[in-house]
């Protein structure tokens, strides 16, 4: 949740390092937004971005795959849960077209779908997202670990 720290606030900065394990700058922990768990420490996302960007496209989507899949399924869940009470579903006032439509954007709610309408969707690729949105900010010349890290928060905040 931070992207930095101001260097006067030493004592924010010391509780932090201690409770993720930084040891340096720059450092990246990726962290479960739901739960707070970590998801790679800052020794484990360093090595996987450097393998991940050695390997290219497909090494970086294999890397966020990773994170993704170390979220707990509890958070996946309550992530899930908490996005469905959120939407509000046209399919009530018989607009069965406004469904589709937020459908498409939120896989979660094709099970709210008629059988036909479900069949035209799938699923919105968070994966594929992060990796375009991480392509687009390391071609701005952002370095590959805030550019993860901002990929994925910015497609969650797209998500929601």
């Amino acid at each position: 949740p931070w992207l930095s720290i101001p260097y006067q606030d030493r004592v924010k900065q010391q509780e932090i390092s201690r409770r993720y394990g930084v040891r340096g700058i720059p450092a990246l922990v990726i962290l479960d937004a739901m739960s707070g768990q970590i998801v790679a420490s800052t020794e484990q996302s360093r090595n996987e971005v450097a393998h991940a960007c050695q390997r290219g496209d497909d090494g970086i989507e294999a890397m966020l795959r990773l994170w993704l899949d170390r979220i707990s399924d509890d958070s996946k869940e309550l992530m899930s849960m908490l996005e469905m009470s959120c939407e509000d579903d046209g399919a009530a006032d018989g607009d069965e077209k406004a469904s589709v439509e937020r459908a498409a954007e939120h896989f979660y709610l094709i099970r709210n779908l008629k059988e036909d309408a479900r069949k035209k969707l799938e699923p919105f690729d968070a994966r594929a997202k992060v990796k375009e949105v991480f392509t687009k900010l390391v071609g701005k010349g952002e370095v590959p670990n805030s550019a993860a890290a901002r990929a994925i928060q910015l497609v969650g905040d797209m998500h929601q």
